[in-house]
């Protein structure tokens, strides 16, 4: 220890320098994540006009003459798209001619890389005065050399739409086409032929319609979640109740917003692999680890414990649960109580016989000839669906569970088929409307969404 003198004095401390230095330079930020293109292409310049689109059928020998009065359909022919959103960047300019003091239009603008435009093509659009013009592309370019490409035009107006010229484009056209600027957004092809946008629209309605209706007649004021109807006690299916959460979105219908979902989870059976799970994950291969059958069970199988919100205290007294599910370990260890002799009951239609509200000549029209169009819930003791879908005996499925399997393997659904399911679900039985309806509705947007 160093000797230290009273009288010493202490060093006064310096101060640190201050360094001057020059301030590290920063690179710019690079994100490297990859978006395609045909997302931001949504998003090119300009205002929106809608206008009927005439794309001129070309092949190696074909001119780009634009439209002639004269000339006889097999040398000239359309393909027309309706509702095209044109972007425009150069609005409309008028100008007059001299001689006949005819008033002319020209204007330029965008068009999204869902078609190639050429010189000659014609459009259909409102003009000043409410009346339709006829207007013609007199130049066209790609903008880039990439796929993804949109195509800047300019275009001058012909004439208005009189009679002979209009009835010359109908004749001329080969096919109709609908512009969906939505499957655009969501990386689809946009242009979709007329007759499937027909069947597609009305989809789109069946859709809205089903959904509210089904929330309205199954939704329980009394228990605030969805209770099998026709049942002699109340009774609840938790595997359901989870796949309408997961499918629909809380604001699609107002009983949606107070739907909730009853605690069962304190049994771990209650976790198996079902139907519905392999429905929303669209995974095929489960179906190997599926849970096939299933019966009822009273509520006080499960916790007593009031803290957990759980299903015993809610009013609700049977349960949809499983018949010899795949254990987990844990599982084994406690053992299970066999399942009560408990069944759901079958439940009449209000409508009549399914048969009478659809035709064998209709039926007759749609794929999977002689199969029923549904089985009824209750056809065996497999859960909701048939012995015949959980084991592949083709022959044996009804339409919809043979449509279901073409959903998880990713085939084109029939829309048909889809439709007649929408036009006769309300003569389904009301156990047959609680479960299959949710179904339907996830095949029409998968329908939907594939086009």
């Amino acid at each position: 220890m160093p000797y230290v003198d009273g009288t010493t004095t202490p060093p006064t401390p310096e101060p640190d320098k201050i360094l001057i230095t020059d301030p590290r330079y920063e690179g710019i930020v690079v994100d490297t994540r990859y978006i395609p293109e045909t997302d931001l292409l949504t998003h090119i310049e300009g205002s929106s006009w809608t206008v009927d689109y005439f794309s001129q059928v070309l092949d190696t020998d074909s001119g780009v003459n634009g439209q002639s009065v004269n000339k006889p359909a097999q040398m000239e022919q359309y393909r027309r798209i309706q509702n095209l959103e044109l972007k425009v960047t150069t609005p409309l300019t008028q100008s007059q001619d001299e001689t006949s003091k005819q008033m002319s239009y020209t204007g330029g603008g965008t068009i999204y890389g869902v078609l190639i435009p050429n010189v000659g093509d014609l459009f259909l659009a409102h003009v000043d005065d409410g009346r339709i013009g006829i207007f013609e592309l007199t130049t066209s370019e790609r903008k880039s050399f990439y796929k993804d490409s949109v195509f800047t035009v300019e275009y001058t107006m012909l004439d208005y739409a009189g009679p002979e010229r209009l009835r010359d484009m109908e004749t001329k056209t080969l096919e109709t086409f609908e512009y969906i600027r939505d499957y655009l957004k969501a990386g689809q092809n946009p242009l979709v032929e007329k007759d499937t946008w027909t069947i597609i629209r009305q989809l789109h309605n069946r859709y809205d319609s089903m959904l509210k209706q089904y929330t309205k007649q199954f939704m329980s004021k009394e228990f605030k979640t969805l209770i099998a109807p026709g049942q002699p006690y109340p009774t609840y299916d938790a595997w359901l109740v989870r796949a309408v959460t997961e499918m629909f979105q809380s604001h699609d219908t107002p009983e949606l917003m107070y739907l909730r979902q009853l605690d069962v989870d304190d049994d771990q059976s209650m976790a198996c692999i079902q139907l519905w799970k392999v429905l929303l994950e669209k995974d095929p291969a489960m179906m190997k680890f599926v849970n096939q059958r299933a019966g009822l069970v009273w509520v006080n199988r499960f916790s007593r414990n009031p803290m957990l919100n759980g299903i015993r205290w809610s009013g609700v007294q049977l349960v949809v649960y499983p018949i010899d599910p795949e254990l987990t370990v844990d599982q084994a260890f406690v053992g299970l109580e066999p399942v009560t002799d408990a069944q759901l009951q079958p439940t009449p239609s209000r409508k009549g016989r399914l048969e009478d509200l659809i035709t064998k000549s209709e039926l007759d029209t749609l794929p999977y000839a002689t199969a029923p169009l549904i089985h009824p819930v209750l056809h065996d003791d497999y859960y909701v669906l048939s012995k015949a879908f959980y084991e592949r005996e083709l022959g044996a499925q009804s339409r919809l569970e043979s449509c279901v399997w073409d959903y998880l393997e990713d085939r084109a659904l029939d829309n048909k088929l889809l439709l007649s399911l929408c036009d006769t679900y309300h003569g389904f039985g009301m156990l047959e409307m609680f479960y299959y309806t949710p179904i339907v509705l996830l095949l029409i947007r998968a329908a939907i969404r594939r086009i």
